[in-house]
């Protein structure tokens, strides 16, 4: 059985390949101690192999090989962007650049599809990429996830919501309701407006969403999105074994 681990800016995801995926589940980690948060993760069998992905920070990609070695006594397979793997190319001039969680989503969505997708990744950023039907990487891009604006107001400005929920609308009659509503059409206007631009030059294709704020987003945005909270996790089970690095 092999361990997956989806280490991004805020959350922690896991799931298991046996030899299918195998949903895990998810978990806040900014601001905690990670080491505990890394013991929840308690698989039915000691696993033979732990892949991972991780954009956080060094210092818990780190912790995360810490605990590898402690508890299971594995080194951690880390997932990398490439040139090209899996029938993909990867449309970055310097591939390295691209965030490996967005290049495994590519993939993911890729085989999903079996052709052309549109791949939005909602979370602390919101990502955009896409994929042909030959397998080219078209490129990306990459903006603020909602809580990320809300918090950026906060620090900016004396705007202090007391709650960032709110029905939809097209406008609020409070400071609070604006700032929620505000961040959210910003999300869906630049959504759509890429989708409609890519549509007109490339076609039709799939479209799927993902990450921690897809659920917020997902009943706002027209035509007709594949949720899939595991994206990353899949393209981390698809990829060949060469794909990954060891801790040097």
């Amino acid at each position: 059985m092999k361990l997956l681990l989806d280490i991004g800016n805020s959350r922690l995801k896991w799931a298991f390949l046996n030899p299918e995926l195998q949903a895990g589940d998810a978990i806040a980690h900014a601001g905690s101690a990670f080491a505990r948060i890394l013991d929840t993760i308690r698989p039915e069998a000691a696993p033979t192999e732990i892949r991972a992905a991780c954009v956080a920070s060094p210092d818990i990609c780190h912790a995360v090989e810490s605990w590898a070695r402690l508890r299971f006594a594995l080194p951690v397979h880390w997932a990398r962007s490439q040139v090209s793997v899996a029938g993909v190319r990867n449309g970055y001039a310097d591939p390295g650049q691209l965030g490996v969680d967005r290049w495994l989503a590519v993939i993911a969505a890729f085989h999903r599809a079996h052709g052309a997708a549109f791949v939005v990744d909602a979370g602390t950023a919101l990502t955009i990429d896409v994929v042909t039907a030959g397998g080219q990487h078209l490129g990306g891009l990459i903006a603020p996830g909602v809580a990320t604006q809300r918090r950026s107001l906060r620090n900016q400005t004396q705007l202090r919501a007391s709650h960032e929920d709110a029905s939809m609308a097209w406008l609020a009659e409070d400071t609070d309701r604006a700032i929620a509503l505000g961040t959210i059409h910003g999300q869906i206007g630049l959504i759509e407006r890429v989708r409609a631009g890519i549509f007109a030059e490339h076609g039709d294709m799939s479209l799927f969403l993902t990450g921690g704020e897809a659920p917020r987003l997902a009943s706002e945005l027209s035509m007709k999105w594949q949720y899939a909270p595991q994206l990353v996790l899949e393209g981390l089970a698809l990829l060949p074994p060469e794909s990954f690095s060891l801790p040097k």
